[in-house]
């Protein structure tokens, strides 16, 4: 019971984050952008938190240690590479309008926006897809 509770924790909280990053996408350009953060924010940290417990589950415990160093490289890694791209998008688009930076710099945000928004619905259906295969190799014993 306690891992179907928390593999629906984990895809609430991706979903929240997919309409958060919709949310951006068509709003944060005419008013005032605080929630968005806050919500997102908020959403990444219930969402973590959950796919870190659930990983380093299905590890024995003498390699829990070596487990979390290897999430927290990989979370550093992607990181700096989302960062990377999403600063070159950002830096072409204002390359293609360079009379008008602001136009440019709204362009390429809005670009790299629908980038982030699709390689988060990617990451929901491929951790849709790992809960549905775990569920079906180890079913939940029904039991009390």
């Amino acid at each position: 019971m306690e891992l179907r509770c928390q593999s629906c924790s984990v895809q609430a909280f991706a979903l929240v984050r997919i309409i958060s990053v919709c949310c951006f996408r068509y709003i944060c350009f005419y008013c005032r952008t605080d929630w968005f953060y806050i919500f997102f924010a908020i959403a990444k940290g219930f969402t973590v938190g959950n796919i870190m417990t659930n990983g380093l589950r299905s590890l024995p415990n003498h390699l829990n240690a070596d487990g979390n160093a290897v999430f927290s490289t990989c979370q550093q890694l992607a990181g700096a590479v989302g960062t990377s791209v999403v600063s070159t998008i950002v830096a072409a688009a204002q390359q293609e309008q360079a009379d008008d930076m602001m136009l440019g710099t709204l362009i390429g945000t809005q670009d790299a926006f629908v980038l982030l928004l699709v390689l988060t619905i990617l990451m929901v259906f491929c951790a849709c897809k790992a809960v549905l295969i775990k569920k079906a190799c180890y079913p939940i014993n029904n039991r009390i």
